[in-house]
C-alpha cells in the first residue's frame, strides 16, 4: 500500500513525530461490517491465515448478524469469502473468536464462542477453502454465555486443548442489574481422536467468575502453560486469578493472594509482553477506570501493579481489548488498548490509547498524534503485518445495538516508514503442538534479548496472527535466535539477517519464506517450482540458496488475464528481467497465429531445454523458467513458423 504519511523521525524515548502514522483503510480494502450485540458486549476479530497462504486474512465476529470471512487479495485488498468457507453461523449470536491447528495437519481451526443458550462451535479447516462445523462430534455441547477463548496444550502430549471463558446468568434485562450468578470456565482436553472431553472441574480449572478475557501463557519459565482469567463484576463475585499449571502432575492451583494477581475489579482484557526485558513475561490488564499493569517480579510467583507509575492506567476510561506489539521497529514494546463506552458517560475519555514504549522501560501517550485515538465503541483488538512490509497493523472489533452505515469495524494501517529493521518468526511444531503456541522465543541482538511468546488468544474476544514480529531498530543481524519450545526441546540459530521472514520447524531446520505475485493469459502456461501452470491459485515450493545451509519457501499467487489486443504486424520477443536470479519471464506478441517453439540453449550451443512446441492464437503470450543448471549466461530462440528470433540472459546468483 501507498505509504502517505512523512516521517519527520523517532526519538529516543520511543515516540512518533510525525501526522497520524496510522490510517483507517477499513473501506478501502473492502470490510465495513461491525458485531451487532444487544448488550454491546461482543466485537471479536482475528487476523488469521484461513488458507496457508502466509498473507493474514480477517475474521470478524457478527454477533446477532453472520460472522465474516475476508481473504487477503494481496494487493492492499480484502475479498469477501464468507459463504464459500461456510463461517457464517446465520443461526448463532457470535461473540469471540480464537484459532489453532486442532489435528496438526498444517492448516488452522476456528473456536467461535456465542452468548447464552448455544454451544460454542468449533470449525474444522478442510484445506480446501472451507470449513466443516464439528461442534457436537467434537465433544462441544456445553452452553454458556462464553465470551474469549484460548489454545494450549496444557499436558504437553501435542495436541492444543481449549479454554473457555463464560461470563454470567441473569433473568432479565438489563442483565448488568439482574446477574444472579457468574458461570463456570470450560476446559476442552483434546483426545487426539477428533474429541474433546471437558474436564475444567477436573484440572481445577472451572472458574466460577464472570470471565472476559482468558490467555494461556507460561508466566513462570518452567516450559510450559499457565493460565490468566479476567472477571468482570470482581467486587461481587470472583476476582481474577492465575492458575499455575504443575506438570507433570495433574490439575491446575490457584496463585492466589501471594501472587497479587488477584484483582477484584471489572477486567476486560490481557496483554502478555516482557515489556522491560528482564527475561519473563508481564501482563496488562484493562478495566473500567484505572487499568493494571503487572511486573513480574519473581518469574511468576509475585507481581507488582506498575500502572500508575508507567503513567499507562488510562484512568478515565473503559478498556477492552489490548496488546503489547513494536509498531515502529524500534525494539521497545508498545501498549494498544482498545476503549469504547457500554453507557454515555459525558466524564469518560474513551479513545483508543498508544503508549509508546522506550529506553528504560519508558512509555509515552502518543494516542491522538498517532491518529488511533478514535472513540467509535471499540471491543476486540488484533495485529498482523497485512501488507507484509515489516510493520504491524491494527484492527479494533467494533460493537452497536443495531446496523449502522456510519459504524465499522477500524483498521489502520501502519505508515511509520522510517521505522527500523525486523525479524517474523513462524514456529512450526513436531513434537509440540503444531502452531508451537506457549513455545517462547528470544531474539538476542548486542547486549539485549528480546522476547515473545507463541499466543493461543488473548486481548479481549480476539487473536492476533501466529507470525512472532520483532522490531530490531538499527540491528542488521540477529546474532542469535533462542527457541523454547513447550516441553524440554530447544532450537538456537545464528546470524540471521533482518528484515527476514522465516519458518522454524521443532528439532529439524529453518528456512525463508517470501512471496510473488505472476501473470499469465488465458491459455497460456507459466512454470512454478518446475511445475507448468495454467490454472489461477496459490502455488508453494521451495529454493535452495548457495551456501547450501537453509532454503526458501516461495508462496506464488498466479492469475489467469484476458488477452490483450496486439497493434503490431511483426513478431516482438522480450526477456524479464534482465539479468535475473532465479527466475525470467519471455513475453512475445504474436500478429498472426502461428506454430511457435521456444527453446533454451547455453553459449556454447547445447541444448538445454524445450519449453513448447504448439500453435498459439494472435496476441501477447508470457512464459515463465527456472530451471537453470547454473549461474551464466543463456541463449532463448523464439521460432513463429519460419521466423526466428534469439536473445541473451545473464542468470545472476542468489
Amino acid at each position: 500500500m501507498y505509504k502517505s504519511w512523512i516521517i519527520a523521525g523517532l526519538i529516543s524515548a520511543g515516540t512518533i513525530c510525525q501526522a497520524q502514522p496510522f490510517r483507517e483503510i477499513s473501506r478501502e480494502i473492502g470490510v465495513q461490517i461491525h458485531c451487532i450485540d444487544r448488550h454491546l458486549m461482543g466485537g471479536g476479530v482475528a487476523f488469521i491465515d484461513y488458507n496457508q497462504d502466509f498473507y493474514p486474512d480477517i475474521f470478524i465476529i457478527g454477533g446477532e448478524r453472520p460472522n465474516k470471512l475476508y481473504e487477503n487479495n494481496w494487493d492492499g485488498t480484502y475479498a469477501d469469502v464468507t459463504q464459500l468457507a461456510g463461517v457464517g453461523l446465520e443461526s448463532f449470536n457470535t461473540v469471540g473468536v480464537a484459532t489453532g491447528d486442532i489435528d496438526n495437519d498444517g492448516d488452522d481451526d476456528l473456536l467461535v464462542t456465542t452468548a447464552n443458550g448455544q454451544t460454542n462451535v468449533l470449525l474444522e479447516n478442510n484445506g480446501d477453502g472451507t470449513y466443516t462445523d464439528i461442534s457436537r462430534k467434537a465433544g462441544l455441547l456445553e452452553q454458556a454465555w462464553s465470551t474469549s477463548a484460548s489454545f494450549g496444550d496444557f499436558n504437553l502430549d501435542g495436541r492444543l486443548d481449549i479454554y473457555v471463558g463464560n461470563y454470567a446468568s441473569f433473568e432479565k434485562e438489563p442483565f448488568a442489574q439482574n446477574i444472579d450468578h457468574c458461570t463456570p470456565n470450560f476446559l476442552y482436553q483434546n483426545t487426539g481422536t477428533g474429541a474433546f472431553i471437558e474436564v475444567a472441574a477436573l484440572m481445577g480449572l472451572d472458574d466460577v467468575g464472570c470471565g472476559l478475557a482468558v490467555a494461556f501463557s507460561d508466566c513462570d519459565q518452567d516450559r510450559d502453560i499457565d493460565l490468566h482469567v479476567a472477571n468482570d463484576f470482581g467486587l461481587h463475585f470472583e476476582s481474577n486469578e492465575l492458575y499455575l499449571n504443575p506438570y507433570p502432575q495433574q490439575g491446575f492451583r490457584r496463585a492466589g493472594a501471594a501472587a497479587q494477581l488477584n484483582a477484584r475489579i471489572n477486567a476486560m482484557g490481557v496483554a502478555v509482553g516482557d515489556y522491560d526485558e528482564d527475561g519473563d513475561l508481564d501482563y496488562y490488564i484493562t478495566n473500567i477506570g484505572d487499568n493494571l499493569f503487572f511486573e513480574n517480579r519473581d518469574q511468576g510467583h509475585f507481581f507488582t501493579d506498575v500502572a500508575v507509575i508507567k503513567q499507562v492506567n488510562n484512568p478515565d476510561g473503559t478498556s477492552w481489548g489490548t496488546a503489547f506489539l513494536d509498531c515502529n521497529n524500534d525494539t521497545y514494546l508498545d501498549l494498544v488498548v482498545a476503549n469504547g463506552q457500554v453507557i454515555e458517560a459525558p466524564h469518560q475519555n474513551d479513545e483508543n490509547r498508544l503508549f509508546m514504549g522506550g529506553k528504560n522501560a519508558r512509555f509515552t501517550d502518543q494516542s491522538e498524534p498517532s491518529g488511533l485515538a478514535n472513540n467509535a465503541r471499540c471491543r476486540g483488538l488484533s495485529f498482523a503485518d497485512i501488507d507484509n512490509d515489516g510493520d504491524l497493523d491494527l484492527m479494533f472489533g467494533v460493537v452497536s445495538e443495531s446496523p449502522s452505515s456510519e459504524t465499522h469495524t477500524l483498521i489502520y494501517e501502519n505508515n511509520v516508514s522510517d521505522s527500523g529493521n525486523w525479524l517474523k518468526v513462524r514456529l512450526q511444531g513436531t513434537t509440540s503442538n503444531r502452531n508451537g503456541y506457549g513455545g517462547q522465543v528470544r531474539a538476542v541482538v548486542g547486549n539485549r534479548s528480546l522476547l515473545r511468546e507463541a499466543d493461543g488468544g488473548s486481548s479481549y474476544l480476539s487473536h492476533s496472527f501466529n507470525d512472532l514480529h520483532f522490531g530490531l531498530g538499527s540491528y542488521h543481524t540477529i546474532d542469535s535466535l533462542i527457541i523454547n519450545w513447550p516441553g524440554n526441546n530447544q532450537d538456537v540459530l545464528t546470524d540471521l539477517p533482518t528484515n527476514s521472514s522465516i519458518v522454524v520447524v521443532e528439532n529439524s531446520h529453518w528456512y525463508y519464506y517470501r512471496h510473488e505475485t505472476v501473470s499469465v493469459f488465458e491459455g497460456d502456461s507459466i512454470q512454478i517450482g518446475g511445475i507448468v501452470r495454467k490454472e489461477a491459485g496459490v502455488y508453494k515450493y521451495s529454493i535452495p540458496r548457495e551456501n547450501g545451509l537453509d532454503s526458501i519457501l516461495v508462496i506464488s499467487k498466479l492469475t489467469v488475464l484476458d488477452r490483450p489486443i496486439i497493434q503490431t504486424d511483426k513478431v516482438v520477443f522480450s526477456l524479464a528481467p534482465n539479468p535475473f536470479h532465479t527466475s525470467v519471464t519471455l513475453q512475445y506478441d504474436l500478429p498472426q497465429q502461428g506454430r511457435v517453439r521456444l527453446s533454451i540453449f547455453d553459449t556454447s550451443g547445447k541444448h538445454i531445454s524445450d519449453l513448447l512446441d504448439e500453435n498459439q492464437k494472435t496476441g501477447r503470450h508470457w512464459y515463465r523458467y527456472e530451471a537453470f543448471p547454473s549461474t551464466g549466461l543463456y541463449l532463448f530462440v523464439l521460432t513463429v513458423d519460419d521466423q526466428v528470433i534469439a536473445r541473451k540472459g545473464l542468470k545472476l546468483g542468489e
